[in-house]
């Protein structure tokens, strides 16, 4: 688990630390996923996929 999202790209803040101590990892059930949108969480590769089309973001 890596500490903060934007910070995959450092290596050195990749492995174990103190704070991940008392982590309580949240996940959706796999049937809850396949209701969403594409069946999939949304990610940050859906704004490219979406583009300027705001009412298929929106409905995603």
């Amino acid at each position: 688990m890596v500490p903060g999202r934007l910070d995959k790209a450092l290596k050195w803040r990749n492995g174990a630390t103190p704070f991940l101590d008392t982590t309580l990892v949240l996940a959706p059930a796999p049937a809850c996923v396949a209701t969403l949108p594409n069946r999939k969480l949304p990610d940050r590769a859906d704004f490219t996929r979406y583009g300027n089309d705001l009412a298929a973001r929106v409905k995603a």
